[in-house]
């Protein structure tokens, strides 16, 4: 899923500075937003718009697989590891008066304010990816070096981080090949030892893969002569629809940053915006 779809849409169509800039400032909120209901309402806005993409079923399934692996993962990483006051047992699996164990672990408990705090950070990784996937996934590789070097990213860079974007998807498909081969050889999988006895046997062709591959893109960068000061032959160019989405982008800011600023600065701001109507 971690690359780019044809698609006629209006994301696909929209300037890849403006992308950029929507991610970028949705980052930031994910970031200093604590109010929980906020926070998703952010990844409906950072999330939604893969509808408008329509990535393939088993793509678009691996994704939600990963989301609900990433939520179920964190909220029992916090409930079991919880520290802040006050907190609410829901389980024990470890009592503190144990002989042995509750005094070396202090007890091991599940708490409820443990979920709660797991279930809020999943929000801020969850809705970071949906911003990612859909920059990637929307706007064609050469416009987002396009897109990069107008924030004054140098060029080498931006081509390097577009390359390595396009290339993880090759990367995992060489993995899942390798992996597939090992089964048809005879090779199980059974069981955690099988497991990880099959990704050790995995990792050295597909680290050689990988090194080949970088290899053969340094090569034909090389003979094509670039050098990171290359001439642009397309220029970006703001349309109306452009300019109705940075207008959204700014109202999006201040429906969030407004709440965050103590209450004196947002009397003030208030006053200052009736006063300037």
């Amino acid at each position: 899923m971690i690359k780019y779809y044809e698609r006629r849409t209006w994301l696909h169509d929209l300037d890849p500075r403006i992308k950029i800039l929507w991610t970028i400032a949705l980052s930031l909120l994910i970031v200093f937003t604590h109010y929980p209901e906020r926070l998703l309402l952010l990844f409906s806005i950072a999330a939604c718009p893969l509808v408008w993409v329509r990535p393939p079923i088993l793509r678009l399934k691996a994704f939600w697989i990963l989301a609900l692996s990433v939520v179920g993962g964190t909220m029992l990483s916090q409930g079991f590891f919880y520290h802040y006051q006050p907190r609410t047992p829901l389980l024990t699996f470890v009592s503190p008066d144990l002989p042995l164990l509750g005094k070396i672990t202090g007890g091991v408990l599940l708490y409820r304010e443990g979920l709660i705090y797991g279930a809020v950070q999943s929000l801020r990784m969850l809705s970071t990816l949906g911003l990612g996937l859909v920059l990637i996934t929307t706007t064609y590789p050469s416009d987002l070096i396009l897109g990069l070097t107008w924030l004054r990213l140098p060029a080498s860079l931006a081509c390097m981080a577009t390359v390595a974007i396009r290339f993880l998807p090759g990367f995992l498909e060489e993995g899942k090949r390798i992996y597939t081969a090992q089964l048809i050889r005879g090779a199980s999988a059974g069981g955690w030892k099988g497991k990880m006895r099959s990704f050790l046997l995995m990792a050295v062709p597909l680290i050689v893969g990988a090194l080949r591959t970088a290899r053969q893109l340094a090569l034909a960068a090389e003979v094509r002569g670039f050098r990171g000061d290359f001439s642009e032959t397309k220029r970006l160019k703001f349309s109306r629809r452009d300019r109705w989405s940075l207008a959204l982008l700014a109202l999006v800011l201040l429906f969030f940053l407004i709440p965050e600023i103590p209450g004196e600065g947002r009397s003030s701001l208030i006053r200052w915006g009736v006063r300037w109507r």
